[in-house]
C-alpha cells in the first residue's frame, strides 16, 4: 500500500528531495559563495531540510518501519534526555541550548532521515556521484595549488578556499578512499581504479597539509584488509598503500619543510601532548584537552560528570546565541575539536552518549554484514570503517559539527537502510504467502 510518505515527483519522494538538498547543498555551498557571491547564509537551507524530515518523521511515524532504528532512536533520545535535564540545573538561556542542540543534534535526525527515507538505489547512485565529485575535487585542488596559489588549510578543492576547508576534503577522501579500497580487494573495482584514487587523495592530502589523513588512509588499509576474505589483492594493497604513504608523505615534507620528521613516533607524541597546545600558544592540545579542561574550568567530580550544560560554551555569528563563556574562553580553541568542546558542555556522560552512537552503529553494521552478502556486504563494511573514523575525526578536529558531517553520517546509516529493504521483503513475502493461503482455502470451500 503506497503511503503518503512516497508520493512522487519526478521520480523522487518529498522526503527524497529534502535528504538530496542535504547531501549535494554542502558540495555546491562554496561555488555558490565564492563564485556566484551569493551569501553563506544559504547553508541554513540545510536546517529548514533536516526540520522538515523530523516533521515528517513525528507526523507520519506510523508509516515508517522504525525497526531497522528502534535502539539508536532509543540512545539519541535519551541523550537529547539527558542534555535538557543537565540544563534545567546549569540554565543561562533557552536560546543557548536551542542552538546548541541544534549544533549537535541536526546530524542525528538527518541520520535517522537517511535510514528511514533512503533506498538501497539510491545509496549506490549516491556514491557514484561522490566517485564522480572525488575526480572534479582533485582538479579543481590541483588548479588551486599550482595556478591560483593556495595551500594548507585554504586548498578545499570544490569545498572552496575559506580556511578550514580541507576538513571537508578529508571526510570526504575517507569515504571515497575506504569505498575504493573495499570495492577492490572485494573484486568490484579494477586495480587501476583504485590506485589512482588512492594516489591522488594523498597527493592532495599532502598539497593540503592533511596530515592526519595519511594517519586514517593507513587506518582504513588495514581495517579494509581485515574486513574482507583473504585474497593475494591484499598483500599488493598492503605493499602500494604503504609505498603510496611514503612517498607522498615526502611530498609534504617537500611542500612544507616545517614538517621534517613529522612521522616519526617520538615527534607525533611530542607534538600531541605538548603544553604549548594546538597552535602553540598556550591553547587546549588534542590529546590532554581533558585534563586542562578539567585544570581551567571543570574544577569538581559533578562537573566532570555533566558538564557546564549543552549550548552554554557555544558561538554563533549571531551575537544573541554567542554566549559568555566563549567570549572570554573562546582563545583557548576548545572548539576546534569536538569531544573537547562536547565533555566540556556535557561532561563524560555526554562522552559515553557521543562516543556510544558510533561504537552502536558500528555494531549493527557487523551485525548486518555477518547475514549480508555482495554489495550489502561491502557497504557494512564501509560503514565499520567510518564509524572507527568518525571517532578519530572527533579528537582530530570539529569537522563532525559542520556540514562535512553530513556526508559521514550518510555512510553510518547505510547499513539500516539495507536492513529496513530486507524486512520489508520479508514481510512481502509473509503477505504474499498469506495472501495465497487463504486464497487456496476459499478456492476449496473452506473461507466463505
Amino acid at each position: 500500500m503506497k503511503s503518503k510518505l512516497t508520493i512522487t515527483i519526478k521520480k523522487r519522494t518529498q522526503p527524497g528531495w529534502l535528504v538530496w538538498l542535504i547531501i549535494v547543498l554542502p558540495f555546491l555551498l562554496p561555488v555558490l559563495n565564492e563564485l556566484l557571491g551569493l551569501p553563506w547564509a544559504l547553508r541554513y537551507l540545510l536546517d529548514a531540510a533536516w526540520f522538515a524530515l523530523l516533521l515528517l518523521m513525528l507526523c507520519f511515524q506510523r508509516l515508517l518501519d522504525l525497526k531497522a532504528v528502534k535502539g539508536l532512536l532509543g540512545w539519541i533520545s535519551l541523550f537529547l534526555l539527558y542534555t535538557a535535564a543537565v540544563y534545567v540545573v546549569e540554565f543561562q538561556s533557552p536560546l543557548y541550548y536551542l542552538w546548541g542542540a541544534r549544533n549537535n543534534f541536526r546530524f542525528f535526525i538527518a541520520f535517522l532521515a537517511f535510514a528511514l527515507f533512503l533506498t538501497p538505489r539510491d545509496v549506490e547512485d549516491y556514491l557514484k556521484l561522490f566517485d564522480k565529485l572525488f575526480w572534479v575535487n582533485v582538479f579543481v585542488s590541483l588548479v588551486q595549488f599550482f595556478v591560483l596559489g593556495f595551500e594548507g588549510d585554504y586548498l578545499g578543492g570544490i569545498f572552496g578556499t575559506e580556511k578550514g576547508g580541507n576538513a571537508y576534503t578529508n571526510i570526504f577522501f575517507v569515504i571515497v578512499v575506504a569505498k575504493s579500497l573495499l570495492f577492490y580487494l572485494d573484486k568490484k573495482e579494477n586495480a587501476w581504479a583504485c590506485v589512482s584514487k588512492c594516489g591522488t587523495a594523498l597527493v592532495v592530502a599532502a598539497l593540503a597539509e592533511l596530515k592526519f589523513f595519511f594517519a586514517e588512509f593507513v587506518l582504513i588499509l588495514m581495517l579494509a584488509v581485515l574486513f574482507t576474505n583473504f585474497s593475494w589483492r591484499k598483500f599488493w594493497v598492503i605493499v602500494g598503500g604503504l609505498a603510496a604513504v611514503v612517498g607522498c608523505a615526502a611530498l609534504l615534507v617537500v611542500v612544507f619543510p616545517s614538517f621534517q620528521g613529522f612521522f616519526t613516533v617520538g615527534w607525533l607524541y611530542e607534538h600531541a601532548v605538548s603544553d604549548s597546545g594546538y597552535t602553540s600558544s598556550g591553547d587546549l592540545n588534542r590529546l590532554n584537552a581533558i585534563s586542562q579542561i578539567n585544570e581551567l574550568w571543570l574544577t569538581n567530580w559533578g562537573q566532570r560528570l555533566f558538564g557546564l550544560g549543552l549550548g552554554n560554551c557555544d558561538t554563533s555569528s549571531f551575537v544573541i546565541v554567542n554566549t559568555p563563556f566563549f567570549e572570554a574562553n573562546g582563545d583557548m580553541h576548545y572548539t576546534w575539536m569536538s569531544y573537547a568542546f562536547m565533555y566540556l558542555e556535557c561532561g563524560w556522560i555526554g562522552l559515553v552518549f557521543y562516543f556510544g552512537f558510533f561504537v552502536l552503529v558500528y555494531l549493527r553494521a557487523l551485525r548486518t554484514c555477518k547475514h549480508s552478502e555482495g554489495i550489502a556486504k561491502t557497504y557494512c563494511c564501509l560503514t565499520r570503517i567510518m564509524s572507527v573514523c568518525c571517532m578519530m575525526i572527533a579528537i582530530y578536529n570539529p569537522s563532525l559539527r559542520t556540514e562535512a558531517a553530513y556526508m559521514a553520517y550518510f555512510v553510518l546509516a547505510i547499513p539500516f537502510v539495507f536492513d529496513r529493504e530486507k524486512n520489508a521483503n520479508r514481510e512481502r513475502v509473509r503477505y504474499a504467502e498469506k495472501s495465497a493461503a487463504e486464497h487456496s482455502l476459499q478456492g476449496k470451500g473452506v473461507l466463505r
